[in-house]
């Protein structure tokens, strides 16, 4: 790949590129379009080997789609694929009307990839972080390593233009220092007998408990298994959406929960157990409900005395003289992170569990086996993060809200800070991954059958599902084999279903307290 000055300028070489790919190749393409008298299905054989034939188009590929590496990583492939398809559609529709747009975002997401590849060759590799790890942090996260290979600083990077990621750390640590400053003054204006203040209080607490949007509310297109619906003249589906500042008493079905449709039309479900904040959001359902009696809309929960509504400059100016300028958003990637640290100190003792009997069964690629668990681990960790602020994807809470350092903490230590805020505050020291850290923790554990019993089980369906898949085995068999190879460890499949089912259950029930 070409080194150019920046990501845009990399997007724009690259769409002349194509204009010129488009203008050389359309005759053929006429022809062949011609020749297949409608067949799309021989037409889009005909133009990929068209494409594919041309040394013009394989350098096109090549020069804007792929990364510094000798060899293309499965994301290269797939976005050399990708572009491939969109040259394909300029050429059916005779111009680059509608793919300009998917080829510039391709070729800058390849700028980006290649200038870190460059520039982390020696942070990003299998001895300091094997492939299975990296793919839980940030796609454009940069390290900056001191001589001795402490971290000095962890950003990002975009076309080698901003490092938006390090003051994302700064900021969270920021609200960590001054949190209970910050609780304080809100838990205060809750109290105040100024309605507004009242409010603009609740609100904050809900955010600050929840992490849910500070939205004054709008409308989203609709979208079913990932697709925006479409109603009988084709036009987008639209709903109306909310967000703290917009919640109506139908959102507050009980004490302590919250449902309502947000961003992307995606269904938000939060839960708190603050006392105060329940009492005076309680309050607040009761008087909208009697304000809108006998109307057909339900009535908004923030709304003044003179009908006025709570608004995001009110929020804004609240934020900034009682939360020393901080951004509500900035809550929710304080609230995202900590699910995240929360949900690997949960997992850290089945974790470590698990790896024993790994060490118990004495197998040759304990390392890797061991590294594959603590992979899962972060991934379960990630889609907490997601489930917290109704995400509809994950990569989404990943690269704009979990905070990083406290996965590389995690990571490079064997397990977390005694404290959220000790993760938050604390940087990685050395960027190593060693599974070993993992692995001698296992080793100390004493092992009781007992205490391991619903993890032995889960190996057993595990491997009993397998047996399924491979040898077409019924069910009955299944569990007769199963109950059979449980033996005296447990008194019943039953049981040890119950048993795993109640684990679960608590682990649900378990909420954080904004206090």
């Amino acid at each position: 790949m070409r080194k150019v000055a920046t990501a845009q300028s990399h997007a724009k070489d690259a769409l002349s590129e194509a204009t010129r790919l488009i203008v050389e190749l359309a005759p053929k393409a006429n022809l062949i379009l011609e020749r297949s008298e409608g067949d799309e299905r021989e037409i889009k054989i005909q133009l990929d080997a068209l494409l594919k034939g041309s040394s013009r188009v394989g350098s096109f590929l090549e020069t804007y789609f792929s990364s510094f590496d000798d060899v293309d990583t499965a994301t290269t492939l797939k976005r050399k694929s990708s572009a491939l398809a969109l040259l394909r559609e300029s050429l059916l529709k005779g111009g680059l009307d509608t793919t300009a747009e998917k080829i510039s975002a391709l070729a800058e997401e390849a700028f980006q990839e290649a200038s870190i590849s460059e520039s982390q060759s020696h942070v990003f590799n299998e001895e300091r972080l094997p492939e299975m790890i990296r793919q839980y942090l940030p796609s454009n996260i940069v390290i900056d390593l001191d001589p001795y290979g402490q971290v000095e600083e962890v950003s990002d990077l975009y076309g080698n233009e901003n490092k938006d990621l390090s003051y994302k750390i700064q900021r969270m640590k920021f609200i960590v220092e001054n949190y209970n400053e910050f609780v304080s003054n809100v838990r205060a204006d809750i109290r105040s007998t100024d309605a507004k203040m009242s409010m603009l209080g609740t609100i904050t607490a809900l955010i600050m408990e929840t992490g849910i949007r500070p939205s004054a509310g709008g409308s989203s297109a609709v979208k079913s298994d990932g697709k925006i619906l479409v109603d009988d003249a084709g036009e987008k589906v639209y709903m109306e959406t909310f967000g703290a500042l917009s919640l109506r008493f139908d959102h507050v079905p009980a004490v302590g929960i919250l449902e309502f449709p947000g961003k992307a039309g995606t269904m938000n479900t939060a839960v708190f157990d603050d006392e105060l904040l329940s009492e005076a959001l309680e309050t607040l359902v009761m008087k909208a409900q009697m304000k809108s009696s006998g109307l057909d809309v339900p009535g908004f929960l923030f709304t003044l005395k003179d009908g006025t509504r709570v608004s995001d400059k009110m929020l804004k100016t609240y934020f900034t003289k009682r939360l020393k300028g901080v951004d509500p958003t900035d809550f929710r990637k304080l609230r995202a992170t900590r699910a995240v640290f929360e949900s690997l100190r949960r997992q850290q003792e089945d974790l470590l569990k698990r790896i024993k009997l790994f060490v118990l069964s004495a197998t040759d690629d304990l390392k890797e086996r061991a590294s594959k668990e603590i992979a899962k681990v972060i991934n379960n960790a990630y889609l907490e993060a997601q489930k917290a602020l109704s995400h509809e994807d994950v990569s989404t809470t990943v690269g704009a809200y979990i905070n990083p350092t406290v996965v590389l903490s995690y990571i490079t230590r064997g397990g977390l800070a005694d404290t959220f805020e000790e993760a938050i505050l604390t940087q990685p020291a050395r960027l190593t991954f060693d599974p070993e850290l993992f692995i001698s923790q296992a080793k100390e554990i004493s092992y009781d059958p007992e205490a391991f019993r619903h993890l032995r089980t889960a190996r057993l369906l595990r491997a009993s599902v397998g047996l399924v898949g491979r040898r077409n085995a019924s069910l009955l068999e299944v569990i007769e084999n199963l109950e059979s190879d449980l033996g005296e460890r447990t008194s019943s499949l039953l049981d040890t279903i119950t048993s795993l089912e109640t684990a679960l259950d608590k682990k649900a029930s378990s909420k954080p307290s904004y206090r």
